[in-house]
């Protein structure tokens, strides 16, 4: 078997497989994910992370999937991490909940 990190290295992908972060969206706080790429605010969404959980720090690049049925999910795009700072809900008060 194939795993998604394996393929991409296979392709050239010179980041360290522990420097990749597979991501699979779903619903938030009630919105649909697909409303909220919908509205514009995908890369927002994206980026607010919990400062408790830093799931992107370490990691080079992201690899977003939407949640679709089941277990299902479709490839949305790679993110290069061009760094991090903790978050702060005043940077997303345009951001419709």
């Amino acid at each position: 078997m194939l795993t998604v990190k394996q393929l991409l290295s296979a392709c050239g992908l010179e980041t360290p497989h522990d420097q990749i972060k597979l991501v699979r969206h779903s619903d938030h706080l009630g919105r649909s994910i697909r409303q909220i790429i919908a509205d514009g605010f995908f890369d927002p969404y994206q980026a607010e992370q919990s400062p408790i959980a830093k799931p992107f720090h370490h990691s080079d690049v992201i690899l977003s999937f939407i949640g679709i049925e089941r277990n299902q999910a479709e490839f949305y795009g790679a993110y290069k991490v061009r760094g991090w700072r903790d978050f702060k809900k005043k940077d997303f008060a345009s951001v419709p909940s």
